[in-house]
């Protein structure tokens, strides 16, 4: 039997005006980074349609695949970033409008 499949979501946005920084950054710098977390195996990124909800500010999502609980990868990410192995580019992304988003399998037989 697999293990349950956990997600971590996390819900940015890039400082104005530097969308196209931020994603060239985001993509080639700031995940492969974080997947080097041995709590983190995959991720994928989006990016919101008009039409998403009010009450999200952010423009994009990013859904990581986690090994163990989305909890443990959130405190696996916090030393990463404590310890630098996980930069903000600051020119293009100021991590003031980050939301995580921890999510719990709740169905392993898949659909």
């Amino acid at each position: 039997m697999s293990q349950p499949v956990n997600m971590l979501a996390v819900l940015i946005s890039p400082v104005e005006g530097q969308d196209e920084a931020f994603n060239t950054w985001y993509t080639n710098v700031h995940v492969p980074d974080v997947l080097a977390i041995p709590s983190f195996v995959n991720a994928r990124r989006f990016a919101f349609t008009e039409s998403k909800p009010d009450a999200i500010t952010q423009p994009y999502m990013t859904i990581y695949e986690v090994a163990g609980t989305a909890e443990e990868a959130i405190a696996d990410l916090t030393a990463a970033f404590a310890a630098g192995k996980t930069p903000l580019d600051r020119s293009c992304c100021d991590g003031t409008s980050v939301q995580l988003l921890p999510l719990a399998a709740i169905n392993t037989a898949g659909f």
